[in-house]
């Protein structure tokens, strides 16, 4: 039988056409997990993949890492298989549909899917996102440049190493991306925003984002030039005083706010700021370019550093919430309010994160407020438990020692009738049923008395027992 050594990391699900993609785990303690996890389903070399449409199998990595293999045929040979691309991310197109079916249909869009391949480029390399007469176009492959031009593009979407020249950049004002990151067997979509002059803002999860009535994808950053635009637009533009217009005069005044408000740390001021800048810089040229454009960046060294710290307390967060760590929930929320209050927009997922924190401690306050009750309670009950406790054991205390005397008075006496009963039956004649009587009281007395008697008069009192010609009891 062949081995087949062609590292295959992703498969589709149930049948060779199928769009349901999956990622073998490389880890071969994790692919024991995926395979009780998926018994009983069969994967696939997938058409959609570009694959072979043949039956592959795990194949579990002891010196390599774990990965998919195709099965052989009855001769034992293997398939002919032509994908270029078996990495995790050669199924990236095909996660496109999973992640954004139930976004989009949240948001009242119908969307339906279609995977473009040309000649020159694998399947998947355009993934088409049709909405209600709008379309979403993925450009996954950067061999398939887009065509900005084109009526029926809709917006365009890029993918991770597809380039966009910086002309193009600047005309339109903004371009999204959209990249996927690896969780267990699973693809996570993440979009980010790329600015000129400035570079891609990641890290924006599905959640913060929509996609408006014209079809267009709307990230936090978008958000963001649109209100800088519309302020723009309704700010009143004031005459020039001579035909030519003083711009480097308009320009320096918006660096030195910039500046200003970046000493200051003022990120939403900086922000707002920087914003109107990018929207000054095609229409700058020479020196006040080069002012307006130093500015901007740094603008985005203070925004890029707060951005960073941001997100590091929102994960932190986020992770402290889900495990239910009180403490450190505790710690961060106070810190993550004063964080944002320099810079109040927040996006939807950071405001759910705030609010399952809030909740959580909520719960624990109520929680511990339920225990301090609870401990409360049963400390009183102890306490009055050992009051009753100590107020028994005092009188049992004060009873002992009289009970203890008395006791020993009895067998005392006990004995005393003893040693007078046994002198009698020693020193006076009587009659055999005067003796039966005396033998009898002798026997209840030496009883009572107990080990208060010697030896010897225990001696004494069976002698007389065994004298008696009648039983005793």
């Amino acid at each position: 039988m062949g081995v087949d050594n062609r590292q295959i990391q992703t498969a589709v699900l149930a049948d060779p056409e199928s769009d349901d993609p999956v990622v073998c785990p490389t880890d071969a303690d994790d692919l024991d997990e995926f395979r009780e996890e998926f018994a009983g389903t069969t994967f696939w070399c997938g058409i959609l993949l570009g694959g072979c449409g043949g039956q592959l199998l795990t194949r579990r990595g002891n010196v390599r890492v774990s990965h998919f293999a195709h099965f052989p045929d009855p001769d034992g040979l293997l398939p002919e298989c032509g994908r270029r691309s078996r990495g995790v991310a050669s199924a990236d197109h095909l996660y496109v549909r999973a992640a954004t079916q139930t976004w989009l249909r949240r948001q009242g869009h119908t969307p339906r899917y279609r995977y473009i391949d040309h000649d020159d480029a694998p399947v998947g390399s355009l993934v088409e996102i049709k909405l209600d007469g709008r379309t979403l176009l993925l450009h996954m492959d950067p061999a398939t440049p887009p065509d900005w031009d084109a009526a029926q593009a809709g917006d365009i979407i890029l993918g991770p190493g597809v380039q966009v020249d910086s002309r193009t950049l600047v005309r339109r004002g903004y371009v999204n991306r959209v990249k996927f990151v690896s969780e267990g067997n699973q693809r996570v979509m993440m979009l980010g925003t790329e600015l000129p002059h400035v570079g891609t803002d990641w890290d924006f999860e599905l959640a913060d984002c929509t996609v408006d009535e014209h079809g267009r994808l709307i990230t936090p950053v978008v958000t963001r030039i649109e209100a800088a635009r519309a302020a723009a637009e309704r700010a009143p533009v004031p005459r020039p005083r001579r035909e030519k217009p003083e711009a480097p005069v308009q320009i320096g005044t918006l660096t030195r706010l910039i500046n200003n408000a970046v000493q200051k740390k003022e990120t939403t001021t900086v922000r707002e700021l920087r914003d109107t800048a990018q929207l000054q810089v095609p229409l700058c040229e020479g020196q006040a370019l080069e002012h307006l454009q130093r500015a901007i960046d740094h603008a985005n060294g203070l925004l890029d550093e707060q951005d960073r710290a941001r997100r590091r307390l929102f994960a932190g967060l986020d992770e402290a919430t889900r495990h239910g760590h009180v403490y450190k929930v505790t710690t961060l929320t106070p810190q993550i309010r004063r964080f944002i209050q320099g810079d109040s927009v927040t996006t939807p997922q950071e405001a759910g994160i705030l609010q399952a924190a809030d909740t959580l401690l909520q719960e624990a306050r109520q929680q511990a407020a339920q225990k301090q009750r609870a401990a409360d309670e049963r400390r009183a009950a102890e306490a009055e438990e050992r009051r009753r406790r100590r107020a028994a054991e005092a009188q049992e205390q004060h009873a002992q020692p009289v009970t203890q005397a008395q006791e020993r008075k009895a067998r005392n006496r006990a004995r005393g009738q003893v040693q007078s009963i046994t002198g009698r039956l020693r020193r006076e004649k009587l009659s055999a049923q005067q003796q039966k009587h005396l033998v009898e009281e002798l026997v209840l007395a030496a009883k009572e008395a107990g080990d208060h008697l010697s030896e010897a008069e225990q001696h004494k009192v069976n002698e007389w027992v065994e004298r008696t010609a009648a039983p005793v009891e």
